[in-house]
């Protein structure tokens, strides 16, 4: 489903300067990547609106991506592709989940035994939050601020 198709099935109105921003976000992700990337990215963003257009963009520039909304899901996620044989390379995770924090998302992630080379990566608007790991010894490869752009996060995958 199209990001304007997800915002008109929520009720929102999404006006052509959106639509032609993600468009462009598209081709310059596209660009910044000129070969498809074979990583395998797992992104979990509770916010429909944004793990549809972040996911889009993602796939845009030929990632291959596992979109969860919550950390329930992102935990099962997880497993499930490491039990596959096709563990995910990176996890884009959001801080602030419904039902668990990214923290508790990223020791999941680092203490299963397909996680120790997974490059964890916490998305939040609030750098004092993702400033101290709950968990000791949970390592994560870096915080992103919100907002983030398309360029930047393809930049930081490179």
């Amino acid at each position: 489903m199209s990001a304007l198709a997800t915002c008109r099935q929520h009720g929102l109105r999404m006006d052509s300067a959106i639509t032609d921003s993600t468009a462009s976000a598209h081709r310059a992700a596209r660009k910044t990547l000129s070969e498809p990337c074979p990583m395998h990215l797992l992104y979990v963003e509770d916010d429909p609106i944004i793990r549809e257009l972040t996911t889009e963009v993602l796939q845009g520039a030929g990632l291959t991506v596992e979109a969860a909304s919550c950390g329930v899901e992102a935990c099962s996620a997880f497993s499930r592709a490491a039990a596959a044989g096709r563990p995910h390379a990176v996890v884009l995770l959001d801080l602030h989940l419904p039902d668990m924090n990214g923290w508790d998302v990223a020791k999941h992630v680092k203490v299963h035994p397909a996680g120790a080379t997974v490059k964890v990566f916490l998305l939040t608007a609030s750098a004092v939050a993702a400033a101290a790991s709950p968990h000791a010894g949970v390592e994560i490869a870096g915080t992103i601020l919100k907002p983030v752009t398309p360029k930047q996060l393809i930049d930081l995958l490179r």
